[in-house]
């Protein structure tokens, strides 16, 4: 218990002192995006039996107020018709929340446009102070006012939590090089903004991102415990020192210790580079334990959809091969729990990108990289391209080609992240806005035939051929070798043919 435990404890215990308060939930304020459309959520907390009304409005318009009790939990929620509904504008408005013994929250500077969730371990905490061009990318986010941002301090949980255990690390804000050039690993997330920045540039409408990521976290921790158990039944497993990860790769992997050590502190850095902002909750490679304090308090809130980046830190012999379950079941469970908790105003089958592994390691053992291997498989529900019949509406950049060996973040953290940002943008403006001009599958494979001993015929969709089909010269291919009695090797492409 420290200084920051005792601050946040005050903070919170003022929150609920006042007799009859009425409130927003910690992952609002001021300077937000609220989502544009039909309906949105409108949700806080106050003392149960109070009756709130709720309203949005500014100087020239304002919503039908809408009246409702708290509920024995301490949460009050009604749906709330949003403004100009038929189309995207940039004003701003106030939200009002008044409680009937006259007590009121407000927040304002409010936009109603498209919510984006963005999800993860380290690559997407990786902050756009790291980046190649960082200086030129923090000075160029000024120009986007109308792209808001959010990001929340690290918190775990044993149990799920209705709201935050601590305020935004990143209050709501509107674009800045103040907003996006915080410290290494802090905010924002350069992913997410970069994803963003493209997304507005296209679509042309108020964006708000809402960054929920920590570090060398497994995708159990993220699961709801009913996904986690489908995937894992009820083991559980924790690694919380160096020693422990170096022991465990070294049980099951027969690896390097000193690649594996090097490994172990660099996912251990980041969790405590945050550990004077975090509550002190369990474990985060606790199964749900991010779940429960940093996606579940969030899902009475509308969003648009989704982009995670995830998979680093399952890529052992105990991750790898549940990562095909547990990877398409969370965010079966995200959907279902967003869908159910905003009252339907977050589709069901709301959009969900997510980044191809990137590879690392060029001196990495080859038994870790088909770790890799089979969670990038993994990622796609073993069918190797989504959407498919287990991933719905599910889009992905791949980041297989930015490979970045003298990253001084280590090399599993490229500092190319601009291409990813581009080519999660794609995949949405084709599978989330219906643009379907917008090609970022790359080609599928549908058919291979051999040709006598040294060349084999690869046949591909014609629906996916908009990307060209390229190779990493120099760059060793690995694949899986243990158990699948398959060896991915080194391939050159010596000719195409029928597509120029």
């Amino acid at each position: 218990f420290n200084e920051t435990s005792f601050r946040v404890l005050v903070f919170l215990l003022c929150l609920h002192s006042v007799s009859g308060a009425v409130r927003f939930p910690l992952s609002w304020g001021d300077h937000m995006v609220l989502q544009q459309g039909k309906q949105v959520s409108l949700w806080g907390f106050g003392d149960a039996g109070t009756t709130v009304t709720a309203m949005i409005a500014n100087s020239t318009f304002h919503t039908t107020p809408v009246t409702t009790k708290v509920q024995s939990d301490g949460i009050w929620q009604v749906l709330s018709s949003t403004p100009d509904a038929s189309q995207y504008n940039f004003l701003a408005y106030e939200v009002t929340a008044k409680a009937s013994n006259g007590k009121m929250a407000k927040i304002s500077d409010v936009l109603f446009g498209d919510v984006w969730v963005c999800g993860g371990q380290s690559n997407m905490q990786f902050t756009l102070i790291q980046v190649f061009n960082a200086t030129n990318e923090i000075k160029a986010a000024g120009g986007f006012p109308n792209i808001r941002l959010a990001s929340l301090k690290l918190q775990s949980s044993a149990t799920p939590l209705n709201d935050l255990s601590a305020p935004l690390e990143l209050p709501w804000s509107a674009a800045s090089a103040k907003a996006v050039g915080g410290k290494a690993w802090q905010y924002f997330s350069a992913a997410c903004w970069l994803f963003g920045r493209d997304l507005y540039k296209q679509v042309k409408r108020p964006i708000g991102l809402l960054d929920s990521d920590w570090g060398g976290t497994p995708v159990k921790a993220w699961s709801p415990p009913k996904a986690y158990k489908h995937c894992y039944g009820n083991k559980t497993e924790t690694y919380d020192t160096v020693e422990d990860v170096i022991q465990q790769n070294n049980n099951q992997q027969g690896g390097s210790a000193e690649y594996f050590l090097e490994q172990a502190e660099d996912q251990i850095d980041h969790q405590l580079s945050h550990v004077e902002q975090r509550d002190q909750g369990p474990s985060p490679g606790t199964p749900s334990v991010l779940w429960n304090a940093m996606i579940y308090p969030l899902v009475r809130t509308t969003i648009y959809g989704a982009i995670w980046w995830q998979g680093e830190a399952d890529s052992n012999p105990s991750g790898g091969p549940k990562y095909a379950c547990a990877f398409p079941t969370m965010i079966t469970a995200w959907r279902n729990f967003w869908h159910n908790y905003t009252m339907g105003t977050t589709s069901s089958q709301y959009p969900f990108g997510f980044v191809q592994l990137e590879p690392w390691g060029d001196h990495t053992p080859v038994s870790v990289i088909d770790d890799v291997v089979v969670v990038r498989w993994g990622q796609t529900a073993n069918f190797g391209y989504v959407p498919n019949p287990k991933m719905q509406n599910v889009f992905m950049a791949t980041a297989i080609d930015l490979g970045d060996p003298t990253s001084p973040y280590h090399d599993v953290h490229i500092r190319d992240k601009q291409p990813v940002g581009a080519r999660l943008m794609r995949g949405a403006m084709d599978l989330a806005y219906g643009q379907h001009q917008w090609k970022w599958t790359g080609p599928i494979p549908q058919m291979a035939k051999a040709e006598g001993t040294t060349k084999v015929s690869v046949a591909f969709k014609q629906d996916s051929m908009g990307e060209k089909v390229c190779h990493a010269h120099k760059r060793r291919i690995w694949g899986l070798s243990r158990g699948s009695g398959v060896l991915w090797t080194q391939l050159c492409v010596v000719q195409l043919s029928g597509h120029g």
